[in-house]
């Protein structure tokens, strides 16, 4: 017998309470003899005689009343192991359905005096199975949701199961406990036995708890009717961190931020301490590639966060994987959980960046060529960290250019390429480059929507003269009649989150009205693509518009590169920006945006594991050979793993959802070996697995109800842990005897 509040059973001592009452009261009697009344003395014993019987009685009650109220406020309780049921300590006769619960989230990695919490965890439950009968049923989930369906299902086969356990290991996923406890339910189910058992194995983290109980705004979670757990199904929770205090510190996220002042990357490392600590001295470092750049140290307040910034001068290396870790003081407890440790992340390493300008309408004037201000603009001004420098070419010297030699190729008002340049140019877009569209009055819009179709940022509508807000100005000037009336427009002043708003902000008022564009291309809306089906694809941004709401500079993702369009011209035909203060920033910044893999990117580097990363079909569409099979993925543990589901005609695409474990993984084409690029990173959910909180058995308790019997952190050491696990509870029982007791003394005192 156990009880809830054994505190209460101080109250037995009460019990003694009566019989000191009657010993005090009771008085010694004066004895004197008297020879004439001796007759009645002796029949006054024969009377107390029985009076005294009865005094005991009213005794023992009394006192059985005090001690038997102080066992109901304890609230014993059995725990049923009668029967012969199945486990350990028992000779089985009784047939037993269990469910294990093994918790495989990350922060079961903790180390306990050099042991893995999961390991020990693993061999307390294979000990469990070996003491179960042949009758016994037993079924093994994991909260991560990761190899739940090695055996989800009920089998007497132990050794399988014990297979199972062996061949799982710790996933890199926060656990949901709740979700498990469902499908315990849901298997325990279809069960006929009448035992029914479900352990949990688990280092009782809050946060596999509380990720359910609190969803919603904080509301409490009802396991009892909102997962129907079954009142007949008993639920032992094994604690296997113990006593022990679980600290940590993580890496939570690593942000990159172009320094322009210093021409090159700020790095900024953000670590959080899970402890009641304070951390002085954490080693914070920064791993480009395979090597060492830099480290310094980092101090946190318990509980509380640290930055780490690290500068970084771009050398030339092209994308590159890189890592940050934090290292914790020798002497501290909070390094035990290594795994988030070290923060995963791609950078685009490039130093100097080759702009290849094509001129597609050169003059003789070079004011009115169409290179001359792009030209003039990527050279001019402060640097930033990536130093532009511009090639000037003809269309005709384009076509036997080798792309792969620049970083951004800009077409200028370009009339037509061939059909092998046009393949070699969505190529290059795929592997990583950057195309700049300007127009002018050589583009065709019949002839760019049907052979540019797949890398334009949108389908190509006339050439219209803008249809501006304001009325019609009379002005003379290039490429326009004097006399003749336009109507004009300036841009639009972007939003504070656009990329351009700084640009724009430090243009003056006055500066921005003089800004006067002509003439643009009109584009086709997404509703409309024009010639083609996927001329916008649905993935085109805005980035930048007209007064008049018009698309000025729209951009978009083309497998692993950028491409931009500016609606008008680059040089003085249709606008009059060439000319503006603003056009150098201006120019700058979508070239920069182009090439340092920043803006306009809708391709996430970053994810979480156990997430699905989707490639577009398109990505594949000059990465690797157009047949099945020629595209694979180097994992982080350096095993190869082929990209299946895909093809030259393929609309969809393949989503990659092998993503199980930490670090960069790289697309090649098994056909060109040295054709390689890291696509993404994958890291730990620090945010909600790496606080080591644990949730409190009383909480816990509440949580599950009644269905709770037990927490242990011996299994060996509990015999009840391997009952039927059904709580009987007594305190019911000791107030109705309570009541009994009294009801006995009322009828003993009525007939005295």
């Amino acid at each position: 017998m156990s009880f809830l509040s054994s505190i209460f059973l101080v109250g037995i001592i009460g019990a003694g309470i009566p019989v000191f009452i009657h010993l005090y009261n009771r008085k010694k009697a004066v004895t004197y003899k008297f020879a004439a009344i001796d007759f009645i003395f002796q029949s006054q014993k024969r009377a107390l005689g029985g009076s005294r019987l009865k005094n005991l009685i009213l005794l023992a009650l009394r006192s059985l009343i005090v001690a038997f109220l102080a066992i109901a406020v304890a609230k014993p309780y059995l725990i049923d192991n009668a029967g012969g049921v199945s486990g350990l300590h028992n000779s089985s006769v009784i047939p037993t359905s269990n469910v294990f619960i093994m918790d495989d989230s990350f922060s079961m990695s903790f180390e306990i005096e050099g042991n893995l919490l999961f390991d020990l965890a693993r061999e307390k439950a294979k000990d469990m199975i070996l003491s179960f009968g042949a009758i016994d049923e037993v079924a093994v989930l994991f909260n991560s949701g990761a190899d739940s369906d090695k055996l989800p299902q009920l089998s007497v086969d132990k050794e399988f199961a014990k297979i199972v356990l062996d061949e799982t290991y710790l996933s890199y996923t926060a656990g949901n406990m709740w979700k498990c406890l469902e499908s315990a339910n849901s298997i325990l189910s279809t069960s006929k036995n009448d035992v029914k058992r479900v352990f949990i194995f688990t280092d009782l983290a809050k946060n596999g708890w509380i990720t359910e109980a609190e969803r919603g705004e904080n509301r409490k979670l009802n396991a009892k009717t909102e997962y129907n757990i079954d009142r007949q199904t008993s639920i032992h929770v094994i604690d296997v961190a113990g006593s022990d205090k679980l600290e940590n510190i993580c890496i939570e996220s690593v942000e990159i931020d172009e320094n322009r002042d210093q021409n090159g990357l700020d790095i900024s490392v953000v670590a959080a301490n899970y402890s009641k600590k304070e951390i002085s001295n954490a080693i914070a470092k920064i791993y480009i590639g395979e090597k060492l750049f830099a480290q310094g140290f980092v101090n946190m307040k318990p509980g509380a966060k640290a930055t780490k910034v690290f500068f970084y001068k771009p050398e030339g290396n092209g994308p590159i994987k890189c890592q940050a870790e934090i290292e914790p003081p020798h002497d501290s407890l909070a390094g035990k959980l290594p795994v988030d440790n070290v923060y995963y992340f791609i950078i685009n390493d490039r130093k100097d960046v080759n702009a290849l300008i094509v001129d597609g309408d050169p003059g003789v004037n070079i004011f009115t060529s169409e290179t001359f201000y792009l030209e003039k603009a990527l050279v001019a001004g402060p640097q930033s960290s990536y130093n532009l420098k511009p090639f000037v070419v003809n269309a005709p010297e384009f076509e036997d250019a080798e792309l792969e030699k620049y970083d951004l190729v800009a077409l200028c008002n370009v009339e037509s390429l061939s059909d092998s340049k046009i393949y070699e140019l969505e190529r290059y877009l795929v592997k990583g480059g950057a195309v700049l569209f300007t127009l002018g009055d050589k583009v065709k819009t019949e002839y760019y929507n049907d052979s540019l179709y797949k890398i334009l940022p949108a389908g190509l509508r006339n050439v219209n003269a803008m249809d501006a807000t304001s009325s019609a100005n009379k002005i003379g000037g290039a490429g326009r009649g004097v006399g003749q009336a336009f109507s004009v427009a300036s841009f639009k002043k972007p939003e504070e989150s656009n990329i351009f708003y700084d640009i724009f902000s430090s243009i003056g008022k006055d500066d921005l009205n003089q800004i006067e564009v002509y003439r643009i291309f009109q584009v086709e809306p997404e509703s409309a693509v024009g010639a083609k089906p996927n001329a916008i694809r649905g993935m085109s941004s805005v980035i930048l518009s007209y007064s008049n709401n018009l698309p000025s500079i729209i951009a978009r993702k083309h497998g692993l590169g950028r491409v931009a369009m500016f609606t008008s011209t680059i040089d003085r035909e249709w606008n009059n920006i060439t000319v503006r203060p603003i056009f150098l920033p201006l120019v700058q910044e979508i070239c920069r945006g182009l090439t340092s893999k920043s803006y306009f990117d809708e391709y996430e580097t970053n994810i979480a594991v156990n997430s699905a990363r989707n490639f577009p079909a398109y990505f594949f569409s000059g990465l690797v050979k157009q047949d099945i099979g020629a595209g694979r993925i180097i994992r982080p543990d350096r095993k190869t793993e082929m990209l299946r589901g895909y093809s030259a005609e393929s609309k969809g695409g393949i989503v990659y959802t092998n993503v199980d474990l930490p670090g960069v993984f790289t697309l090649e084409d098994k056909t060109k070996p040295d054709l390689k690029q890291p696509v993404f990173a994958a890291n730990v959910e620090t945010r909600k697995e790496s606080n080591p909180a644990r949730i409190e058995k009383e909480a816990l308790t509440k949580l599950l109800g009644e269905n709770v019997v037990s927490f242990v952190s011996d299994v060996d050491g509990s015999g009840l842990l391997y009952g039927t696990g059904i709580k009987r509870g007594l305190w019911g029982v000791a107030l109705f005897l309570v009541l009994c007791f009294f009801c006995a003394e009322a009828v003993i005192l009525r007939f005295r």
